[in-house]
């Protein structure tokens, strides 16, 4: 298997969310639309397959989704990697690969071995990290709340429509990544996407679609505080500190919070495991449009930068929706 036939793989951030997940999956049958429609404007369209994969769980969220629209899920990046090594004599742990980056341009939020890969493009909503590559790129990133947002004009930029599950994929995304359009990320882009998303999907009333969404998280089960607090985790650096942020979203946070002793002892052994020096975990209540946000770790500082008083280990903040804009911004500034 030649440099031409490898796969170009298109994943999201580690611990995966419902965007960085479904953005993978319609980038990527983007991208092998375009090569077949030879629409493709970039250097990275040649005789390659693109292949979706995650660097992490399916979110139950997703997996909802995925189901929903009949979407087969993508698989492990490893699990891929080893079967295209299988049919070359190529090793999975070693041999360096080609990736497109969705929803995440750190090293801290990719693969273990991204210093080594060849990324071809990014397609993302987030600050510009600290990936480096060896030659120009196509590199999009829109001040916009969803990846899934940026991708659906991918399409309608290269003249394309996707394919009507896949727009379900994305209007899903956008959903549940600007919290049913509430976050202050959400801007007049992503509605129009949304509301023409869902005519493509066959979605007549896409709020309450977003609201099928949340509850699919939980299914009647009990609420798995280990489960929450690993999914979705993105680290920052901070300085010298590495600061863990998690973001759940609910429209049952009195259940959440009748975890609150469970839920801080829990992401002390998190923080003690992984070498967080302080772990942010914020509970988003949906209908009241805010968060309760649970600290352990270097709690004064949280509580000077945010304004809030932490003596219980959790505040609750008012209007708090969004991970990206008024937390990882006021702890990055």
């Amino acid at each position: 298997m030649d440099e031409l036939t490898q796969p170009i793989y298109v994943f999201g951030h580690k611990n995966p969310d419902n965007d960085s997940i479904s953005s993978a999956v319609a980038y990527a049958a983007l991208k092998n639309a375009a090569a077949v429609a030879g629409a493709s404007d970039d250097a990275s369209a040649d005789a390659c397959a693109y292949v979706p994969v995650r660097l992490g769980p399916m979110p139950a969220d997703a997996s909802w989704v995925f189901a929903r629209f009949g979407v087969e899920e993508p698989a492990l990046f490893e699990d891929a990697r080893a079967a295209s090594a299988a049919m070359s004599a190529a090793r999975a742990d070693c041999a360096p690969y080609r990736c497109i980056l969705v929803d995440h341009n750190e090293m801290s939020q990719s693969a273990a071995d991204i210093d080594r890969a060849d990324v071809v493009e990014v397609i993302d909503h987030h600050r510009i990290g600290d990936i480096q590559t060896a030659a120009p790129i196509l590199f999009v990133n829109l001040p916009v709340g969803a990846t899934a947002t940026v991708v659906a004009l991918r399409y309608a930029a290269l003249g394309l429509e996707p394919e009507p599950a896949i727009a379900g994929l994305l209007l899903s995304a956008i959903m549940t990544d600007t919290v049913m359009l509430k976050s202050p990320t959400t801007t007049d882009t992503d509605r129009t996407v949304a509301a023409e998303l869902a005519t493509r999907a066959g979605i007549d009333d896409y709020l309450a679609f977003g609201l099928e969404i949340l509850q699919s998280r939980r299914d009647g089960k009990p609420l798995d505080v280990a489960a929450v607090l690993t999914s979705d985790l993105k680290e920052y650096r901070c300085g010298d500190e590495t600061v863990a942020v998690v973001q759940f979203e609910t429209v049952e946070l009195a259940e959440v919070k009748e975890h609150h002793d469970t839920i801080l002892a829990t992401m002390g052994e998190l923080a003690a495991a992984h070498g967080y020096d302080t772990f942010l975990f914020m509970a988003t209540d949906i209908i009241a449009e805010g968060s309760e946000l649970y600290a352990v770790g270097n709690r004064a500082s949280i509580e000077h930068i945010f304004g809030c008083n932490l003596s219980k280990g959790s505040a609750w903040m008012d209007g708090m929706l969004s991970r990206k804009k008024q937390v990882a911004a006021k702890l990055l500034g």
